[in-house]
């Protein structure tokens, strides 16, 4: 058995208390290096959702934040803020984690708002569109906090899984249902838009009475006011293919 003597006790006390310095002094450093770490995972989770992009045709720029606009390449993809212009004859496929996809038109401006995407069925999508068209397909929601939106200067499009347009000009916005519904809203006007319907939004918010568009195909046999005839079919709004 060891018997300390007075300088070995006092020996032991002051290394005792400079080991609890020592950890006094590196507690803050764990708890930087903790946050730091923890702040990486989250932006990792953020980061994470991106659009993949396909069929790129044409020149289509993007720019992260508004300023400098890159031309983009296939097999980028685009993250939450960034901008995305279309030239003449150009457009580009979005594709977002849970199979929603977008086709950006010739001439067209929009802004990935907002994205959270994942395999699971989750889909969080704010697009703004400044001009030009856009052509949605949209996987049927499996998740209760899901939406997938679209909003323009003239109009608000939120849908629930469907297949719709967006064209935007300087003085309207048209919105065309192909398949679902869309839920078109302004300062003050609403409208439900089903299959087969559209409707235009101009400036003052008023929507448009929604209206079933027909396109025909064939030999037009007869023309009246305010009806047509095309393969034996009457229409009074027909577009020609």
């Amino acid at each position: 058995m060891k018997i300390m003597n007075k300088w070995d006790d006092q020996k032991v006390k002051y290394l005792s208390s400079e080991e609890k310095k020592v950890k006094f002094q590196f507690a803050p450093v764990f708890a930087v290096l903790t946050i730091i770490l923890i702040s990486a995972l989250v932006l990792n989770v953020i980061n994470h959702s991106m659009a993949s992009l396909e069929d790129i045709t044409g020149i289509v720029m993007t720019s992260p934040t508004g300023g400098e606009w890159t031309q983009l390449q296939s097999g980028e993809g685009l993250a939450q803020g960034s901008w995305v212009r279309t030239y003449a004859d150009s457009s580009v496929n979005l594709v977002f984690e849970d199979g929603s996809h977008l086709l950006i038109g010739p001439q067209s401006e929009v802004q990935i708002a907002r994205l959270n995407s994942s395999q699971s069925g989750l889909i969080q999508l704010e697009l703004l569109q400044n001009s030009g068209s856009i052509k949605n397909w949209v996987v049927p929601f499996s998740k209760s906090d899901s939406y997938y939106r679209i909003e323009t200067a003239f109009g608000i499009a939120e849908v629930h899984g469907t297949i719709f347009d967006v064209m935007v000009n300087e003085d309207a916005v048209r919105f065309s249902v192909e398949a679902g519904e869309v839920q078109v809203e302004t300062e003050s006007d609403n409208e439900l838009l089903e299959s087969g319907q559209t409707a235009t939004s101009e400036e003052g918010g008023e929507i448009t009475e929604p209206e079933y568009e027909f396109a025909l195909q064939g030999p037009v046999t007869e023309m009246g006011t305010p009806e047509w005839v095309v393969s034996g079919e009457r229409s009074q709004r027909v577009s020609l293919q």
